[in-house]
């Protein structure tokens, strides 16, 4: 069986195509060695350090301006479980709201969340009961993470009421501003 064998990865000119037999094992045939990157090189390339960044890259600059408002909702048909810890978990995060996300679809979820100026949404998500993972997304255009979540125990799980107290849902007071 022939095959045939096309260029190196490498930018460095190289012999040309050739059919060979079977792939040999060990460092590739024809290729040059690489060459170690030499400490004057830049890692960025020129192309991309000509470019200027602006306001617009810096999603966090106006951080400070405004309280951030953050929606919390679940993955569909959430079990009893997923929804007490989307509660507990409002009740950790200031500002924020907790929707039942019904029949929505992510898009639509964006667009609710965009016309009633939220900064963030928070998706939890749950495998067979028990919440897995968190999906945060800074509004409008990200930055998006996901966080594993294991072994999750929700205030009801830990004792009665009378053990664990109630929790207030009372907003942190407003810090001044600096100008």
């Amino acid at each position: 069986m022939i095959k045939k064998y096309g260029p190196c990865d490498n930018s460095e000119p190289h012999p040309p195509t050739r059919e060979v037999g079977p792939r040999p094992q060990g460092p590739r045939v024809g290729c040059p060695p690489r060459k170690p990157p030499s400490l004057t090189q830049s890692p960025v390339s020129p192309r991309r350090a000509a470019v200027q960044r602006t306001h617009i890259d810096d999603e966090y600059a106006h951080a400070g301006e405004k309280d951030p408002k953050v929606l919390i909702t679940t993955s569909r048909e959430p079990s009893s479980r997923l929804v007490q810890f989307a509660k507990e978990l409002k009740l950790c995060i200031p500002n924020a709201q907790r929707v039942n996300r019904g029949g929505l679809v992510v898009q639509e979820l964006v667009e609710t969340s965009r016309s009633h100026d939220f900064t963030d949404i928070v998706v939890v998500h749950e495998h067979r009961g028990e919440p897995d993972g968190l999906v945060v997304c800074h509004m409008p255009y990200g930055p998006t993470a996901y966080f594993g979540v294991h072994h999750a125990v929700a205030r009801h799980d830990i004792g009665s009421k009378s053990e664990v107290g109630t929790m207030s849902e009372v907003r942190p007071a407003s810090r001044p501003r600096i100008p």
